[in-house]
């Protein structure tokens, strides 16, 4: 697990970076031969910024995945633990959502007439939908 957080420690001072985890296990039935089954448990994505408490977000994915991992066993299914087989993790590039300029609405919604959806060339298309909205918009 320290290695991992290095890696992400290293990955965050270049940008912000998202990241899961994926755990992959071997279970069997004990006196059932060939019934061994592979499975996988995952992690939502999470977002990491170069303020984040990468221990802490570290732990808490690996709480989810072993809470997952007992659930599984402890269901009914008769299945015990038989080798980890391997854990990924996998980072990405994070680009957040940003706002920008007039987009259409497909010809099914705009033609409902229940969306306010001005026509803008600048950055503030929030501001010209509020705007319209109560008729005080002008050429945007």
């Amino acid at each position: 697990m320290p290695e991992m957080i290095e890696l992400l420690k290293t990955h965050v001072q270049q940008n912000a970076i998202k990241f899961n985890l994926k755990l992959e296990l071997t279970y069997n039935r004990s006196n059932v031969p060939h019934s061994s089954e592979n499975r996988a448990f995952k992690t939502v994505v999470v977002e990491i910024f170069h303020d984040s408490d990468i221990d802490t977000i570290i732990e808490r994915a690996f709480i989810k995945l072993m809470g997952e991992q007992e659930e599984y066993k402890s269901c009914g299914s008769g299945f015990t633990l038989e080798s980890i087989d391997g854990l990924l993790l996998a980072v990405y590039k994070y680009t957040p959502m940003s706002g920008s300029s007039y987009i259409g609405f497909p010809a099914f919604i705009d033609r409902k007439r229940t969306t306010i959806n001005p026509q803008n060339v600048d950055q503030q298309c929030f501001k010209w939908a509020i705007l319209v909205r109560f008729g005080k918009a002008r050429d945007g």
